[in-house]
């Protein structure tokens, strides 16, 4: 009877388990996941640009769904999230772009606009200020 029992309970654990693994993540939390992680890249650029008294730049690739920094190194957008950038035109090309943070605490500025599945995110960065919001909806 007792191992019975404790056979009933590893089988209730491992189906919790694998219900958890096996379930898809929400687009919600999958684009703010994504949109935090980026913000958070522009802000530890932004800190960088300050206290190293040189420029620090962070490149987002659309076509890829990536970004770059020296500070946070790549990170990735989903996959099937729609990327909108709308940066200095000095730092804008063709699929991708970059914003640059400068020495005195401001920066190229722009916006960046994330949708998934209904779901958007909206990340500026002010150009007098080199601040960075996110928004989400």
């Amino acid at each position: 009877m007792l191992e019975m029992l404790a056979a009933l309970t590893i089988i209730a654990l491992a189906g919790a388990f694998a219900a958890q693994v096996l379930r898809p993540k929400s687009p919600r939390l999958r684009l703010e996941v994504a949109a935090r992680a980026l913000c958070a890249t522009l802000r530890a650029a932004q800190a960088r640009a300050l206290a190293t008294q040189t420029p620090a730049f962070v490149s987002i690739d659309v076509n890829a769904r990536s970004y770059a920094s020296s500070v946070g190194g790549l990170g990735r957008l989903p996959a099937d999230a729609s990327v909108t950038l709308t940066l200095a035109k000095d730092e804008a090309g063709a699929g991708q772009g970059a914003i640059k943070f400068f020495p005195g605490g401001g920066a190229s500025g722009g916006d960046i606009a994330l949708t998934l599945e209904g779901r958007a995110a909206k990340i500026s960065v002010n150009w007098l200020t080199g601040g960075a919001t996110c928004v989400y909806q």
